[in-house]
């Protein structure tokens, strides 16, 4: 598995495509790569390392979303995210604070979805279990 970049957001809205990431002196992006998960079957991935951002030399604002990237940075917007979640108690980055995800605090779970039936689609459980079994004979 290659990297991947935890980011900070002060607003998202999806829907309109409007994600705005902390542009300040010294943010960076925290790189996080294959063994800095847990696995948690059959669809839920959790940090399994702290995640500390730099000392904040200036206010950041309030964080109300993280984000994952695939990139460092990326100047010109936010193509490369991967996907966002709200963070459960938003917290305002005053100068000198330094913001971290403690170990288990970030929990993502994925969802498959895939062309059935002509369409794009959830695959729920009963679709899995009954694909699995025509494969059995």
């Amino acid at each position: 598995m290659n990297c991947v970049y935890i980011g900070l957001m002060t607003e998202v809205y999806i829907g309109k495509q409007i994600i705005i990431e902390i542009n300040k002196k010294n943010y960076r992006r925290i790189e996080m790569g294959s063994g800095d998960w847990w696995s948690e079957p059959p669809d839920n991935v959790t940090n399994a390392v702290p995640v500390e951002f730099p000392i904040a030399l200036e206010a950041w604002g309030t964080i109300t979303h993280f984000g994952v990237f695939s990139k460092p940075k990326n100047l010109s917007g936010s193509e490369d995210l991967i996907c966002c979640g709200k963070i459960s108690e938003p917290k305002f980055v005053s100068k000198l604070d330094q913001p971290e995800f403690e170990i288990g605090s970030i929990s993502i779970t994925l969802e498959a979805i895939g062309f059935y039936d002509g369409k794009y689609k959830r695959r729920s459980q009963n679709d899995a279990e009954s694909s699995r079994g025509s494969n059995r004979n």
